[in-house]
């Protein structure tokens, strides 16, 4: 039998006696337990016994509870580290949702597995990347899997090689996977184990659904949820031949609203707010635009209800961005697989007072299409009107 070259004879025979089987592991790996500990969440909690294993491409705990190595599938759940979802409770992300709720249907069931993926955080490019995205992603409005390729990084680079050797090592064979991702299911299929998926989804909110729509549209997750490429693709066709008329829909997250409007640039707002009268309050969080809105309507959409405006463009008027958050709006582009594939200028934002907004007319890339022309708006008593 091999044995990691790391692990004292005292190690060993605690590991073996624990019933950790260090052969199934390769040469060379740090391994370090069994940890007898109390784990719990809310009103509930269990004795587990903890392993620290550290390979040459990464730490992991791997925490297991009962008898895991019956017939009966034993409950896994596969964590990549995320600092801010597990640390700090980020709202942004389901990180800190899927460890808890997996931990307490362990718990509960009596067995299962928890395997944590020390080094993985922002999908193995490391915790200062996972700043780095976020400062990307807020300050300079780009997607995911842009942020990506900005800072040089896989869209995913994670290595689950480890996975099914310490599966084995702690003598496991049949899993109930609580996972979306496909890809993890197929991994432990093709090395050996009995896997069914336990379906793990959290939530939409309008604070994660912008990540985990982007899980789902790029990395396949099965979730329920329609995406924002869901909601915009019929509002695009809808006007995709009429370039001055804007479409909009009002909906909750993560649910393909049944109606939208259509108007001119200028009366698109007035449209919103017939439409918000026939919702709930819950299907006026999210609002779809096919077009750049106009900065003199966030408050508007801010009053009925609206937290998050997605429109399909790749940029977003710097202007635009700092009025929308200055309603308590997030501006979403979502450009991606809803681009604009037919020439659809818009009215950007060029200049505001308390009097006037200024207008120019742009491109996609926020080029200006016409140079010379500027389209102002004045407040008066009735409202926002046109001047030369």
């Amino acid at each position: 039998m091999t044995t990691p070259v790391s692990v004292t004879a005292a190690d060993r025979e605690r590991l073996l006696a624990g019933g950790f089987d260090l052969a199934a592991l390769p040469e060379g790996v740090d391994v370090h337990g069994p940890a007898s500990l109390p784990l719990g969440i809310d009103d509930v909690k269990a004795r587990f016994t903890l392993y620290y294993v550290g390979f040459p491409t990464g730490r992991y705990v791997i925490a297991t509870l009962g008898d895991i190595g019956g017939s009966e599938p034993a409950l896994l759940r596969i964590e990549s580290a995320c600092a801010f979802g597990h640390l700090f409770g980020s709202l942004q992300c389901d990180c800190g949702w899927q460890w808890r709720t997996s931990l307490r249907t362990i718990i509960e069931a009596g067995r299962g597995i928890l395997l944590y993926a020390v080094d993985q955080d922002a999908r193995g490019a490391g915790m200062a990347a996972h700043f780095d995205i976020y400062q990307l992603r807020q300050q300079e409005d780009l997607d995911t899997s842009e942020v990506f390729v900005r800072i040089g990084a896989l869209w995913d680079s994670r290595d689950y090689t480890p996975v099914p050797q310490l599966l084995r090592a702690v003598g496991t064979r049949t899993i109930a996977l609580m996972s979306n991702n496909a890809a993890r299911v197929a991994l432990l299929e093709e090395a050996g184990f009995d896997v069914t998926r336990a379906p793990l989804e959290a939530e939409l909110t309008v604070e994660n659904m912008s990540t985990l729509m982007l899980e789902k549209e790029d990395l396949g997750y099965a979730w329920s949820f329609a995406t924002h490429a869901d909601v915009l693709e019929p509002l695009q066709a809808s006007v995709a031949d009429r370039p001055q008329t804007v479409a909009a829909a009002l909906a909750e997250p993560g649910v393909a609203p049944t109606e939208h409007v259509e108007a001119s640039w200028d009366d698109i707002a007035e449209q919103v707010r017939h439409l918000a009268g026939r919702v709930g309050a819950a299907q006026r969080q999210v609002l779809y635009l096919t077009d750049l809105p106009r900065l003199a309507d966030l408050d508007g959409f801010a009053e009925l209800g609206v937290r998050t405006l997605v429109t399909p463009y790749p940029h977003l008027p710097p202007l635009l961005t700092l009025a929308a958050t200055s309603s308590g709006i997030r501006l979403v582009d979502w450009s991606r697989r809803n681009a604009w594939t037919v020439e659809r200028p818009q009215w950007a934002p060029l200049a505001a007072d308390e009097n006037r907004h200024a207008y120019r007319l742009v491109g996609p890339d926020l080029a200006p299409v016409q140079p010379e022309v500027a389209r102002s708006y004045v407040r008066s008593v009735a409202g926002w009107t046109s001047a030369p």
